[in-house]
């Protein structure tokens, strides 16, 4: 809601600091009426001052702030402008509504006889013509005209003061000179008009009034002078009474020229600002739509750039498709002569492990013919073993119960699915676990089961990956199949294990058959026996930095290693993954016999050493534990097969 501001004068200043400020000694060109220290002498100063120099877009300027608060101080001391009466906006202050909001508390405080000065430092544009057509306020931007405090609004507040004198000054270089608006301010007219008005219609009333007292006394008069005189003196009064009438005719045809005169500059005024609304509308049209070309043509540019990079892209793809089409064929190639030169390699390998292997037999044969040399020797301490579980059935079981180690049949081995060697570890009862809180000493019995007679190599391995293809292991790319394919896989996960016994028609041991098979019945602490490790036994104590395949040995390459079964590196070269769940107190609660472990868990277990472990670590009644996502350098696995 505007309210008109009842002000006598009204001097706007306008500072273009995109020129230069106006000094405040200058504040003398803004050519205020001359008054006493203590103001008006009829009415108060009011002033609006406006300073910016941090636009919120860029545009700052050095010193609008500076002399904004020079003229304020001025003001203050020279015209005596009161503080209650003194609006000031700087920087952040300065905003659209803020100005607004001060314009209308000008309109709706000043008085008729006070004087109104506004002082805006900072960024404003005039036309060609010297015309103001904007202030830019502190959050405003040139390109977004909603953000400005616009011509239209300015001339609106001047035109609703009811001053007798409207100036705006434009301050350049510290230089004040007065331009005229474009508009005439209506306002003062109207004012003028109504005075007339009133002016003509006080002159009737008196006019009226004044008859009436000239007739009452002419009345008087006439009833003194003669009858011949009232015949004339009404005469002559008819024809004063005739041209006071037409006077007052006169008067209000006037008046209606002068509503009608105003009625015409209103409607005058509408439409030019009709005229000017509708150019503007042109302007802001023509304006749009050479954005809008220009935007089509830079997209139009950027689409034809576009097209001829997918083409260069094209291309390239072509080329490079031609070029990996002539590497895949060298490649096939490649891999074709590999895989002859492997094959060739692996028929090498097969004879000479066929002539190790009938080595072996023979030395079996006659470690077969001592071990039955020593069983007369151990069946004595056997019985005297037997007689003492047999009073401690009653306990807790904590300690071994030891049975004689009867080795298997001879030929008592299958090949397996994927190729490898088997041997048949037979039913019966063993002495399982050690000493630690986690595996003590137990009996259990177990069903006749096949064991893989060496851990799964990387050739192995290999034939699973191209058969099913799975991700390749951890530091597979360091491993050749030719000099590395007899070494032990590494970098398997347990479900890696698990996928490959499952190809291949078997399945992972479980931790009792581990043990078992490393350590037999008669409860010693390695594969081999009691006696500690050496190399010939093992490859361990090799901490403890991976330096590729090379570290591990050959599988079935350490004889003197081998368990009861005839079952190569259950301790040193890799730890292998079993199929139980891992559990510190599952020893006491599982079934006597053929157990499984526990039914879920976190981790599984592990068992025998590595190349990375101690001598103290070989024995085989150890367990160790892994997450089964988690491969590792020194961990590899065999796999397991019921006997039908």
């Amino acid at each position: 809601m505007k309210r008109p501001v009842l002000a006598r004068s009204v001097i706007v200043a306008l500072t273009v600091l995109l020129t230069a400020p106006v000094a405040p000694t200058e504040i003398q060109n803004l050519a205020l009426p001359s008054q006493p220290a203590g103001g008006p002498a009829t009415g108060e100063y009011w002033a609006l001052i406006i300073g910016i120099d941090n636009y919120h877009h860029g545009l700052p300027l050095q010193t609008a702030v500076k002399d904004a608060m020079e003229v304020r101080d001025d003001l203050a001391q020279r015209y005596g402008v009161r503080p209650e009466r003194l609006i000031e906006l700087f920087n952040e202050q300065a905003t659209l509504q803020n100005i607004a909001y001060a314009l209308f508390r000008l309109s709706s405080e000043a008085k008729s006889d006070d004087i109104v000065l506004i002082y805006f430092a900072g960024h404003a544009q005039y036309d060609k013509d010297g015309r103001l057509q904007w202030w830019l306020p502190v959050e405003g931007a040139p390109m977004e005209p909603e953000t400005l405090l616009t011509d239209a609004a300015i001339r609106q507040e001047l035109q609703g003061m009811k001053a007798k004198q409207v100036h705006l000054f434009h301050v350049t270089a510290g230089v004040a000179r007065e331009l005229r608006l474009a508009q005439p301010i209506l306002q003062a007219e109207r004012e003028a008009l109504e005075q007339e008005r009133r002016q003509a219609e006080e002159r009737i009333r008196l006019s009226t009034e004044e008859a009436q007292r000239a007739a009452e006394e002419q009345a008087r008069l006439d009833a003194e002078r003669l009858a011949g005189e009232k015949e004339e003196h009404a005469r002559l009064e008819a024809d004063r009474l005739a041209r006071e009438q037409e006077e007052l005719a006169k008067q209000q045809a006037e008046q209606k020229r002068v509503e009608e005169e105003r009625k015409r500059l209103a409607e005058e005024k509408a439409r030019q600002d009709a005229a000017e609304h509708a150019r503007r509308e042109v302007e802001e049209n023509a304006r749009r739509d050479a954005e809008r070309l220009a935007r089509e043509q830079i997209e139009r540019a950027k689409l034809e750039a576009e097209r001829r990079e997918l083409e260069a892209e094209r291309q390239r793809l072509e080329n490079a498709r031609a070029k990996l089409e002539a590497e895949r064929q060298a490649l096939q190639e490649a891999q074709r002569l590999a895989r002859e030169r492997e094959e060739q390699a692996k028929q090498q390998a097969e004879q000479q492990r066929l002539a190790e292997e009938r080595k072996r037999a023979a030395a079996e044969q006659a470690a077969r013919e001592e071990a039955q040399r020593k069983l007369a020797e151990e069946r004595h301490r056997t019985e005297e073993q037997a007689k003492a579980r047999a009073e401690q059935r009653s306990k807790p079981i904590e300690e071994a119960r030891v049975r004689p180690f009867t080795p298997p049949p001879v030929g008592r081995e299958l090949i397996g699915k994927d190729g490898a060697p088997m041997v048949l570890v037979s039913a019966g009862e063993f002495t399982m676990g050690g000493d630690s809180i986690d595996n003590p000493r137990h009996p259990v019995y177990l069903d006749a089961f096949y064991m893989d007679k060496y851990e799964v190599t990387a050739s192995h391995y290999a034939k699973f990956l191209q058969a099913t293809g799975r991700h390749l292991p951890f530091k597979w790319s360091e491993m050749s199949l030719v000099s590395h394919g007899g070494r032990p896989v590494i970098g398997v996960t347990w479900e890696d294990a698990d996928a490959y016994c499952r190809w291949a028609s078997k399945r992972l041991p479980t931790e009792a058959e581990w043990e078992k098979a490393a350590r037999g019945t008669d409860g010693r602490e390695y594969p081999w026996g009691n006696e500690a490790p050496t190399p010939r036994h093992a490859n361990f104590n090799k901490c403890c930095e991976w330096k590729g395949y090379g570290v591990l040995a050959i599988v079935g390459s350490l004889e003197a290693g081998r368990s009861p079964y005839g079952i190569y590196d259950l301790a040193g070269n890799v730890s292998e993954w079993v199929a139980d769940w891992y559990d510190n107190t599952s020893y006491k609660y599982e079934l006597e016999r053929n157990p499984k472990g526990p039914r879920d868990g976190e981790e599984k277990v592990v068992r025998g050493g590595s190349w990375y472990d101690s001598a103290l670590l070989q024995r085989s009644a150890l367990r160790s534990r892994s997450y089964p996502s988690a491969p590792s350098t020194d961990r590899g696995f065999r796999c397991a097969k019921d006997a039908k």
